[in-house]
């Protein structure tokens, strides 16, 4: 079972002491270095996410690859973008990312980071957004442990899958409150998406 936990960061505002309280103080300090307020909601929130769903009271330990792992837990991705903080939670390794649909993007930045027949896909449908290619590319790119060391204009996230040397991701997308998120997962799993109250993440 590959689960995704997200919430609006947002209406974390009213709550931000009560909420900045109960973070460890890793997160908390990476959180208040954060100058814009919406950073500070989405870390906050992501915080919030960690601490329910995976217990997460302390410091992580950063595996071989670089990611941080839950000792004897499930393996988990987290992200925010915009105003959602997302966690993924899967039985094998997983990735997530997400972006606003309407995030603005300078052409000659999707020429660099996209394959050619990316690129094409892109121009043939005017409303075909960037946000759903890079969703993609970043939860692979999580997932595999190597974020941007790994060329995103190397691999192609039109298909269903990914083939990186042995390991085979598998993607899935999807459009939540205005944003792009995708995750990548070594298994296809059924997929189940959790909306998470703030009410939730403070008890």
């Amino acid at each position: 079972m590959q689960e995704l936990y997200y919430t609006d960061a947002r209406a974390l505002a009213p709550f931000y002491e009560q909420a900045l309280a109960l973070l460890t103080p890793e997160r908390r300090e990476k959180t208040l270095r954060l100058r814009r307020c919406p950073d500070r909601l989405c870390s906050l929130a992501a915080g919030l996410l960690l601490r329910k769903y995976l217990g997460i009271t302390g410091p992580l330990p950063i595996a071989p690859s670089g990611k941080p792992e839950l000792p004897g837990g499930l393996p988990f991705s987290l992200s925010h973008g915009g105003f959602l903080a997302l966690l993924a939670v899967s039985v094998r390794t997983v990735g997530v990312d997400a972006e606003p649909l309407e995030r603005g993007i300078d052409p000659a930045f999707y020429r660099r980071v996209l394959t050619a027949e990316e690129s094409e896909w892109l121009l043939a449908e005017p409303d075909r957004q960037f946000s759903w290619l890079w969703t993609r590319k970043e939860s692979v790119m999580k997932a595999c442990g190597l974020g941007l060391t790994l060329t995103p204009s190397g691999f192609s996230v039109l298909d269903p899958t990914v083939r990186l040397g042995d390991d085979l991701y598998h993607l899935h997308s999807s459009v939540i409150s205005g944003h792009a998120v995708a995750t990548a997962c070594l298994k296809p799993e059924p997929f189940v998406q959790h909306a998470v109250s703030v009410q939730a993440l403070l008890t």
